[in-house]
């Protein structure tokens, strides 16, 4: 099962539930994907908030140059502490996948909660 989050000045959720990874689905996901623009002031805390209250979640995949520019929280100390704070029970595994540079935000996102880090 799968589900996507883009976000940018606000936050839009590709479906309200996670959905089964289909071949069907997974096309559909993809053209949703590819008609999204990239665009500034990222919700780095609110996204990653509205996957975490997700039901049934257990992995994130974080895809952001690493910046946060509004939104709840943009600091990144901030950040990371309020969202271990939401993460302590459910345990999931934030992997981060920073575009566009090194990002410590993003290291200590997946360090914090047993996930990765990758600049590719």
């Amino acid at each position: 099962h799968f589900g996507m989050i883009f976000f940018a000045e606000r936050f839009d959720r590709w479906k309200r539930r996670l959905v089964p990874a289909t071949p069907a689905n997974r096309a559909v996901a993809i053209e949703y994907a590819r008609g999204r623009e990239t665009a500034f002031q990222t919700l780095v805390y609110d996204s990653l908030e509205a996957a975490l209250v997700t039901e049934d979640v257990d992995t994130v995949f974080l895809l952001t140059d690493g910046a946060p520019g509004s939104g709840k929280f943009v600091d990144a100390a901030d950040i990371v502490r309020e969202i271990g704070r939401i993460n302590a029970s459910r345990r999931i595994k934030i992997n981060t996948i920073a575009l566009g540079g090194d990002r410590p935000l993003l290291e200590d996102l997946a360090a914090s909660s047993g996930g990765r880090y990758v600049r590719p």
